[in-house]
């Protein structure tokens, strides 16, 4: 039998390439799944604590984001626009500007604001009555992560209406650029957007 060997550097070389694609595909990975925006982006921030990711607090039982479909029962306020990339997540437009999302998010079971981001602070919070069931509508003052020496803030309007059946609930959010007039806007939005999975509806 013959046996052939390969030289100890094209070994090593092999090796390091091999890890490399390995790391790369990783690091390509994470990347996907962080889903955020850079700083000084128009649009809310789509975080990813832990306390968001659905498929981590859901139970087998429980509501995910394959179950759920939004959808518009009417018409949105002139200039606004939602777009759904897919079924389970939309994308708010104002003349033309994303300015926000919709979203299925993972919250305690308990309180509506444990499903809202860090590095904010609620300034004002009040129940609504929507198309996707009752829930809290907060408005926030959001900041950068202190590690960023970024001072900046701006305010956010959160829709948090948490789904019977499990630790999920629907998230609406927005970064106005008129604070009365959108969040006028954003509650005429409320009112029209349903999602599909009827027998999962808001507690």
């Amino acid at each position: 039998m013959k046996k052939y060997l390969i030289p100890l550097a094209k070994s090593c070389m092999v090796t390091v390439l091999v890890l490399t694609a390995l790391i790369g595909c990783g690091a390509s990975r994470m990347s996907q799944q962080a889903g955020t925006h850079p700083a000084g982006s128009s649009i809310p921030d789509k975080e990813t604590e832990s306390k968001k990711a659905i498929l981590s607090t859901v139970t087998s039982d429980s509501v995910t984001p394959d179950t759920i479909e939004f959808r518009l029962t009417g018409n949105l306020p002139e200039g606004w626009n939602i777009s759904f990339p897919q079924k389970s997540l939309g994308e708010i437009f104002k003349k033309g500007k994303q300015i926000g999302w919709i979203d299925v998010l993972g919250y305690d079971g308990v309180s509506a604001r444990s499903g809202l981001p860090n590095h904010s602070v609620v300034i004002k919070s009040e129940g609504i009555k929507s198309g996707l069931g009752n829930g809290e509508l907060f408005t926030l003052e959001r900041a950068m992560p202190a590690a960023s020496q970024d001072p900046r803030t701006w305010i956010e309007y959160w829709a948090i209406i948490p789904i019977k059946g499990g630790n999920v609930a629907y998230s609406v959010s927005i970064k106005p650029d008129d604070r009365n007039k959108d969040l006028r806007s954003l509650k005429s939005i409320l009112k029209v957007l349903v999602s599909d999975s009827h027998h999962l509806n808001s507690k």
